[in-house]
């Protein structure tokens, strides 16, 4: 057999080894969802301080069109947040309630053109600093 008759072969198998961000058939993490109902079960516009001089907007069934690397060790929605504060260049955080990961993400999210919003079980989070000195 010719090397590039494998090639779509090998496609195939790579795509099908791909981890997905969206929803799966299977059952929701038990901490990822009762942190994604902690926010999402009551949703709210307003900004929710997370610690003192930290605040964070959630935006539920969500998600940017871009993300980068899932943040190890968030043991909360709060956590996760919170760790996308730490990353330089990180401009907000996703938790996904069907496995309880956490993800960050670099790109400036336009809510016009590229969020997805119909993305049930995912909390996409803005958060900023603000100044403690007065």
């Amino acid at each position: 057999m010719r090397p590039l008759t494998l090639l779509p072969l090998l496609s195939n198998a790579y795509a099908q080894g791909q981890a997905s961000i969206t929803a799966e058939d299977s059952p929701d993490h038990p901490l990822g969802e009762s942190e994604y109902n902690k926010v999402c079960a009551n949703p709210s516009d307003n900004e929710v301080q997370v610690v003192l001089g930290y605040f964070v907007r959630y935006y539920c069934d969500t998600y940017p069109q871009y993300w980068n690397d899932k943040i190890k060790n968030a043991p909360s929605i709060e956590a996760c947040t919170l760790a996308c504060s730490e990353i330089p260049g990180c401009k907000g955080a996703l938790w996904k309630k069907k496995d309880a990961t956490c993800w960050w993400s670099d790109h400036a999210t336009d809510f016009e053109t590229d969020i997805y919003t119909d993305a049930p079980g995912h909390a996409y989070m803005v958060g900023r600093k603000e100044s403690l000195e007065s």
